[in-house]
């Protein structure tokens, strides 16, 4: 009996080497914007988390002006900005502060 036919001796389960980095990458990314935006950082100092949230702020585009939302934009990545919700929902950015009473 032949124990595991050919099949050119590549396995099957990995994807491209391209396709791996761009994960390890993302996975990275998120890995950023999660510490940047943890609680205790923006209190300390939320520029970074602006910074990284900044281009991706479309991802959290809800309720009126969701026409520019792009949360289902491969390309954009929203689901590795995840931390950025921290910011989107704690820190009001200009002029849409609530006045709490």
């Amino acid at each position: 009996g032949r124990l595991g036919g050919g099949g050119g001796g590549r396995a099957a389960s990995s994807p491209p080497r391209g396709e791996e980095k761009d994960a390890q990458k993302l996975l990275k990314i998120a890995e950023r914007v999660t510490e940047a935006c943890s609680e205790s950082k923006l209190d300390a100092d939320p520029s970074t988390c602006q910074r990284l949230c900044r281009p991706r702020l479309c991802c959290f585009d809800e309720g009126d002006e969701a026409e520019y939302s792009c949360k289902d934009d491969e390309e954009k990545q929203c689901a590795v900005y995840a931390g950025c919700q921290a910011l989107v929902e704690g820190v009001p950015l200009g002029d849409e502060a609530e006045d709490e009473e």
